[in-house]
């Protein structure tokens, strides 16, 4: 698989940016149909609002969208 570029935005308004970040795919799971991205704690952070980046990491999973 060749490296994707993608940006992902998290959807809780409360806690996420509208900016999102900008993330890159390395890997992908070929036995699966899922879409789930796992995302570095510096993901997490560049999603956040300033001052948010913490609590948005203790969820587990955050709803997102994306685009290439």
């Amino acid at each position: 698989m060749a490296l994707l570029l993608l940006q992902v935005r998290c959807k809780d308004g409360k806690l996420c940016s509208t900016a999102g970040a900008k993330v890159v795919v390395t890997d992908e799971a070929r036995s699966t149909n899922r879409t789930d991205l796992v995302l570095s704690a510096a993901a997490y952070a560049a999603m956040a609002r300033p001052g948010m980046a913490a609590q948005l990491r203790t969820r587990r999973a955050v709803d997102v969208e994306y685009k290439r």
